[in-house]
């Protein structure tokens, strides 16, 4: 009997860790996950001067309702994304920009001249999300 003494607050304790933890778990996965996403979509929101986007704050009444919030979150940023995009599309996607983001994110450097890229300045500068400098 007394090795079971203090094991069910041990035990409950850790739940009550378990459970905080949820939030900052799926935080860090889905960050990860969709950090060029993120990235494309805080610049976006940036320029319309509106909230930057973040992930869900509270949990749902379920860990699948809790991710459900999250894939929530990430539609609402693709929706987001695509509809700032939809005038220029014929020339660059919404994707297109999330691939640029993501390089940026990988520090690896954009050469606006090479035709792979310079076809994406016009309509870029065009949504103020590029702008030449000069150096």
């Amino acid at each position: 009997m007394d090795k079971l003494v203090g094991k069910p607050q041990a035990l409950a304790e850790r739940l009550i860790e378990a459970e905080r933890s949820i939030l900052v778990t799926l935080e860090e996965r889905y960050q990860r996950k969709c950090a060029d996403l993120v990235s494309a979509c805080t610049r976006i929101r940036k320029i319309l001067g509106r909230d930057l986007p973040t992930w869900p704050q509270e949990k749902a009444d379920t860990y699948g309702n809790t991710v459900a919030r999250f894939e929530a979150a990430v539609a609402a940023m693709q929706r987001d994304g695509e509809a700032y995009f939809k005038d220029v599309s014929a020339t660059t996607s919404f994707e297109d920009y999330r691939a640029l983001c993501r390089m940026l994110n990988e520090g690896k450097s954009i050469d606006w001249e090479s035709p792979e890229f310079d076809r994406h300045v016009g309509a870029l500068k065009q949504k103020k999300l590029l702008e030449l400098r000069l150096v």
